[in-house]
């Protein structure tokens, strides 16, 4: 557990930690696994000199040298002496510094759980989610994890895929977010609130947006200040004002009052669209794109009517209490 806690050399720690149960043979469960991954996605392997006496399998005491630690048949986390090279220096660009070098060191999504399995350990949620958020930014691998574990029939959950929904949202990642979402509901898992938010920041089209809202309504569910900020954020960086504006009248019918974030991706693009005319107004007639023009100017000017009698009766709710 210090070890998982030591974000400057956890991983080194953790490592060694890891290599004196097994050669003590000692019992490893599901629990020091968990905390392994916990190294792994958090902590690094420490300063130069520690990493190279982990990467070659050296105690931190000069005069012991620890035998190698296998987690797998066919995959070594210390280097055997005869695999390291005869000046015993590791080359800076082998020395894991991410999360994704540090699980590939530990042999990859297939070494270490085909280890849990030699030791008759199944993972569990908490396993599972830890495992994900070591991937990167890789959705190979992050879809190799889940066809693993519906092959090994291992426990993902609602949660699990909430993860996975967010991190490809958070990397643009807009159709892997949705293919994410769908094998949710293939496996009939139920979507919560963090559910619903993190399948509105990929909701980058008016379309989008409003089969969520359909579908939270015919799930019952309210969509809360989170899911339209969610929303909100994609409406207003794209300048979607109908978009925006399905977003104020849903929360005006729900009796959801808007927050300062939403308000202020609302303000943010407004005053980026009349920047936008401006500049346009400002160029010579040939040479302002007159559709684009015309379009965003009506936009603007019919969203910007309702805004400001959508806020007044916003602050006039407010106000009366």
């Amino acid at each position: 557990m210090a070890a998982a806690a030591n974000v400057d050399s956890g991983f080194a720690m953790a490592v060694r930690v890891w290599q004196k149960l097994r050669r003590d043979r000692l019992k490893v469960g599901l629990h020091h696994y968990n905390l392994l991954l916990r190294a792994v996605r958090d902590c690094s392997i420490g300063p130069p000199d520690v990493a190279e006496k982990v990467l070659l399998g050296e105690e931190p005491q000069p005069q012991r040298t620890l035998a190698p630690l296998s987690l797998g048949p066919d995959v070594e986390l210390i280097p055997s002496p005869e695999s390291v090279p005869a000046a015993r220096k590791v080359p800076a660009s082998l020395i894991p510094t991410s999360a994704p070098d540090r699980l590939a060191y530990l042999g990859g999504i297939h070494g270490l759980l085909n280890e849990m399995k030699r030791c008759s350990l199944t993972p569990d949620t908490k396993t599972l989610s830890i495992l994900v958020r070591c991937l990167g930014s890789s959705q190979e691998m992050e879809n190799a994890l889940v066809q693993l574990a519906i092959d090994r029939n291992y426990p993902l959950d609602t949660d699990f895929f909430n993860q996975l929904i967010s991190r490809r949202n958070r990397r643009k990642d807009f159709l892997g977010a949705a293919l994410a979402y769908d094998q949710l509901k293939e496996r009939q898992l139920k979507p919560n609130m963090m559910t619903f938010g993190v399948v509105a920041m990929g909701c980058t089209t008016r379309q989008q947006g409003r089969l969520l809202l359909d579908e939270m309504t015919q799930l019952d569910i309210d969509a809360n200040v989170q899911v339209l900020g969610a929303l909100c954020y994609q409406a207003s960086r794209r300048r979607l004002f109908r978009y925006l504006k399905d977003i104020c009248i849903y929360m005006e019918r729900t009796n959801i009052e808007p927050n300062a974030k939403i308000l202020d991706y609302i303000e943010d693009a407004l005053s980026a669209a009349k920047k936008d005319i401006v500049e346009m107004e400002r160029m010579s007639f040939r040479a302002r794109p007159a559709e684009k023009y015309e379009s965003l100017r009506t936009r603007y000017n019919e969203f910007n009517e309702f805004y400001s009698k959508w806020l007044s009766e916003v602050q006039r709710k407010q106000e009366s209490g």
